[in-house]
């Protein structure tokens, strides 16, 4: 058995970097070498996880319900950025993605129609197993209105299928019009001292190193929804925004999302980078500052409501725990080779 508290993670301050990087960056190739929080669940045993699944790196996620959520978060914390356009009748299912990414390939890497084609189709996996020229001539008479109106949008304009667009706007209504919520992620305009941040991402380096004879460095990435900071008031606050498809009662309880999705654990790893940073640069102090971690959520379904919920110190120890366990497993196999079947204690 290895005993993983013979493994000794140490954060490599002057290594953190705050910055904005786009989603497609983010996720993509030049930061696929970065541990997340949601690459562990990847070799988490509670999640079905495993050496061989971890390896493998994130799987895509674009789904129509993925896309709701990210147009949900840009809209409320980016709506400076963002808007949405719910006159357009976006194709549903797979489709409406291809036409997606034939744009994107069209406008920005100049690609001819049949390339820009079969290079989104390879990508969504619509027809991968291979494109007939009737399939082309398909997809070409079933996307072209929408494709030619996207055309004419300004960038990042929004669009989702009509059914999810309501669904958005009704989830926007319910977080703006609730006064917790608004309070919370905008506490500037209450606390003019108060320095607010909104998908920012924070980079850095940890150190790990096996019964003092094996040292090696691993990157983590994190991209935080919301969080903010008042060195006045001594004051942190570290917000996550969830949408749900369940009751919002359900949130939070022991079979819920909360713990069903392992969120603990990516509120504990957020805050620990967080106040890494915060020490860095504010002069944070665990035993003179206070740390307040939420959840803020809005149902996709039923009343569309919305809600704030407060992550107590047992949620956050216990996802402070299993965050640095799945690291050092993650450190031993980096060491020692994926291909080992340890038990680990």
């Amino acid at each position: 058995m290895i005993k993983l508290n013979e493994i000794e993670i140490t954060p490599v301050t002057e290594s953190i970097v705050h910055t904005k990087i786009p989603d497609e960056l983010y996720f993509g190739e030049a930061y696929a070498d970065y541990i997340s929080n949601s690459r562990l669940r990847y070799i988490n045993p509670q999640q079905k996880g495993s050496p061989k699944l971890y390896l493998e790196g994130n799987k895509s996620l674009d789904t129509n319900y993925i896309n709701l959520g990210s147009a949900i978060h840009q809209l409320f914390l980016e709506k400076e950025a963002y808007t949405l356009d719910d006159s357009i009748d976006k194709p549903t299912a797979k489709l409406g993605k291809v036409i997606d990414k034939i744009r994107k390939y069209r406008s920005e890497d100049e690609l001819s129609i049949h390339q820009a084609i079969n290079y989104s189709c390879s990508e969504i996996n619509y027809f991968a197993g291979g494109l007939s020229q009737q399939r082309i001539k398909t997809i070409i008479a079933k996307g072209l209105k929408y494709y030619m109106t996207l055309r004419e949008l300004p960038e990042n304009t929004i669009v989702l299928p009509k059914k999810d667009a309501h669904t958005c706007k009704c989830c926007l209504k319910a977080l703006t019009s609730h006064d917790t919520v608004m309070k919370i992620v905008t506490p500037q305009n209450h606390e003019p001292d108060t320095f607010t941040f909104n998908e920012d991402v924070l980079l850095m380096d940890v150190k790990a190193i096996y019964r003092k004879e094996k040292e090696i460095t691993l990157k983590l990435k994190m991209k935080a929804d919301n969080w903010s900071i008042n060195t006045r008031l001594k004051k942190l606050v570290i917000n996550d925004l969830k949408t749900t498809s369940k009751p919002l009662h359900q949130f939070m309880s022991y079979f819920g999302s909360f713990y069903n999705y392992h969120y603990y654990r990516q509120m504990a790893m957020y805050a620990w980078m967080i106040q890494l940073f915060c020490n860095r640069e504010y002069g944070y102090s665990s035993d003179l500052w206070t740390t307040e971690s939420n959840m803020l959520v809005v149902e996709t379904s039923h009343n569309h409501q919305a809600s704030c919920f407060k992550v107590d110190e047992g949620a956050m120890e216990m996802g402070k725990y299993e965050f640095f366990k799945l690291l050092k497993m993650v450190a031993y196999y980096e060491m020692f080779g994926y291909e080992r079947t340890e038990i680990f204690g």
